[in-house]
């Protein structure tokens, strides 16, 4: 068997990035403590898949094969947990699959019938009890204890495997001593089986995470269609009804900045009547996209929401002078109500703009005007230019 890679990472990062394409696990209470623990074992298993990966040949001591239990473990434990918060509504998962410890189970020194049998799970918790010796309280399950008594380990099993002639099926195990004898009087047993048994057992636990990701979706596409039932009452004024897209952004997790600022826009008084013929120009062009804004918002489509959004509030002529964008960055960045930087770097900036460029469209003056005016002018001054520059 070909050990390499055989835990798929794509399959921990199809999850992942299926989480993070919606904003519902992360802002909606119901689902945070969820989205917290689903990061977290995110984050095991990338560490644990990592590890796997590449020690997933034959062990070459106790410690190697202990430090391969551990990780095995690990990813076990977090898938289990991942399924039993979502696909599973809060019970453990459990699988009744008799696969790859079966003739194990079957063999010496258990003997078990196709009834006693243990599934997968039970015998691999079996398992990492008396391996680990950590607690040295094995006895955890009751039909190998009916069957054996209680046991303890010394040590996990791999070389002398090896040396005993059968290193071809690649054997790992156990060693322990048991209170009840076999018929033949004895106390002492291995345990054995194949390497790659193991191998396909934590292979076929790791995939179990599709269930998760297939619950997420199902949750993202359920909100989804709740959302596609939002309409806008576009009767309303051009405030009115980007307050009505403001609630649903709200309602949907999104951010509401942009939003909020096309109000403020549209609602500012302008301090100086030279700026009223360049300001009217910018909102009837704001104003005449809402309709495309509302289909989008009610499409729930949000990456064109995000388009129509920028094409209503960045303009980026084709040319333009050499600190256009930083003077930008600082103008929209410092002069900022919500979150103020350097105002006066951003004053400053603001009338560098208006020297340099914004003359030509707009009159600002920082010592009257306040944040929203500043920034609502300095919008005026990009549209323009760009229509201008674009002939339109």
């Amino acid at each position: 068997m070909n050990n390499q890679c055989f835990l798929n990472t794509k399959m921990c990062r199809s999850l992942r990035d299926t989480i993070n394409s919606s904003s519902i696990f992360q802002c909606d209470e119901k689902y945070r403590e969820l989205f917290n623990l689903m990061c977290a074992v995110m984050d095991r298993l990338d560490t644990c898949v990592h590890y796997l990966n590449n020690h997933c040949e034959y062990p070459r001591s106790e410690e190697d094969f202990l430090c391969f239990l551990m990780f095995a473990c690990m990813l076990k434990d977090g898938v289990e947990e991942l399924l039993k918060n979502t696909a599973c509504n809060g019970q453990k998962y459990k699988s009744t699959e008799k696969i790859f410890f079966k003739m194990c189970c079957e063999g010496e020194p258990f003997l078990l019938s196709e009834e006693e049998c243990l599934t997968d799970d039970e015998f691999f918790e079996y398992f990492r009890a008396i391996a680990f010796a950590h607690p040295f309280k094995t006895d955890r399950n009751k039909v190998i204890e009916r069957k054996m008594g209680k046991q303890v380990s010394p040590w996990v099993s791999i070389l002398s495997f090896a040396e005993n002639g059968i290193n071809n099926h690649r054997p790992v195990g156990v060693y322990f001593y048991s209170t009840k004898k076999d018929p033949d009087g004895n106390d002492a047993h291995h345990v054995r089986f194949s390497f790659d048994s193991l191998i396909g057992y934590i292979q076929s636990k790791y995939e179990q995470i599709v269930f998760a990701e297939q619950w997420v979706r199902r949750i993202i596409t359920e909100r989804m269609n709740e959302w596609r039932k939002d309409r806008i009452d576009r009767s309303k004024s051009a405030v009115e009804i980007l307050e009505q897209i403001r609630d649903i952004n709200l309602r949907r997790f999104r951010s509401v900045y942009h939003t909020e600022e096309m109000i403020r826009y549209i609602q500012q008084p302008l301090s100086d009547r030279r700026n009223e013929k360049a300001v009217a120009k910018y909102r009837d062009y704001l104003i005449r996209r809402i309709p495309d804004l509302c289909d989008a918002v009610e499409a729930v489509d949000f990456e064109k929401q995000c388009t129509i959004e920028d094409e209503m509030l960045s303009f980026t002529p084709p040319k333009v002078h050499s600190n256009w964008h930083y003077q930008l960055e600082k103008i929209y960045g410092d002069l900022n109500e919500e979150n103020p930087g350097d105002v006066l770097w951003g004053y400053l900036q603001a009338n560098n703009f208006q020297r340099d460029f914004a003359h030509k469209w707009i009159y600002i003056d920082t010592d009257q005007m306040g944040f929203t005016e500043i920034r609502l002018l300095v919008t005026v001054a990009c549209f323009l230019e760009k229509q201008e520059q674009e002939g339109k």
